[in-house]
C-alpha cells in the first residue's frame, strides 16, 4: 500500500548521490541497495509518496477516524476531476467514524512494514523518508522540501 514510503533514501548532497535502502516483504532492510545521481532519482522519480503512510490495519483505522489524515489522503489520492467531492467525502466518513471498528478492517498483503525508522520533514513536519547524511543532526526531508535543504545547507562553491 505504501511500499515506496518504506524505501529510505540516504541523500549525500555534497557528493550529489542518493542511496536507496529497500525493505523486503517482512520489513527487514534488503542486504543490497541502489545508488543513483541525486537529481536523477530525487529530481524525477520520487514524486508519488503518500504523505500519510498506510502500512497496516492501525494506519487504515487512524485514517478513517481522523479528519485531517483522511483529508490529506483524499487530497493526494483523488484525481483532479473528483477533488470537488473531497469535502463531502470527508464529512460523510467523519459522520460515521464512531461506528468504525478496527477489528472489522482487513488489510490484504503485501504490506511492507520497514523496521527502519523514518521521520518528519525538518521543514514542513510531514512524513519524510529522505535522510541527509551530510548533517551532524538527524535531518529528515520530504520529497517536496529536499531541494530547499540542499540549497540552504549544502551549497557547493563553483
Amino acid at each position: 500500500m505504501s511500499k515506496s514510503n518504506e524505501t529510505i533514501r540516504e541523500a549525500d548532497f555534497e557528493a550529489g548521490k542518493v542511496k536507496e535502502i529497500y525493505a523486503n516483504y517482512r520489513g527487514d532492510p534488503y542486504s543490497f541497495s541502489a545508488e543513483y545521481q541525486l537529481e536523477e532519482k530525487l529530481g524525477k522519480e520520487v514524486k508519488r509518496l503518500s504523505k500519510v503512510p498506510i502500512r497496516n490495519v492501525q494506519d487504515v483505522y487512524n485514517a478513517l477516524i481522523d479528519t485531517d489524515t483522511f483529508d490529506k489522503l483524499l487530497q493526494q489520492g483523488l484525481k483532479e476531476e473528483y477533488q470537488k467531492y473531497k469535502d463531502a467525502c470527508v464529512d460523510f466518513f467523519m459522520s460515521m467514524k464512531d461506528k468504525v471498528r478496527i477489528e472489522d478492517l482487513i488489510v490484504h498483503e503485501p504490506i511492507y512494514p520497514s523496521s527502519r525508522q523514518k521521520g518528519k520533514c525538518s521543514i514542513c513536519n510531514e512524513f519524510a523518508n529522505i535522510h541527509c547524511v551530510n548533517c551532524k543532526d538527524t535531518i529528515w526531508l520530504c520529497v517536496d522540501d529536499w531541494r530547499y535543504h540542499k540549497a540552504d545547507y549544502h551549497k557547493l562553491s563553483d
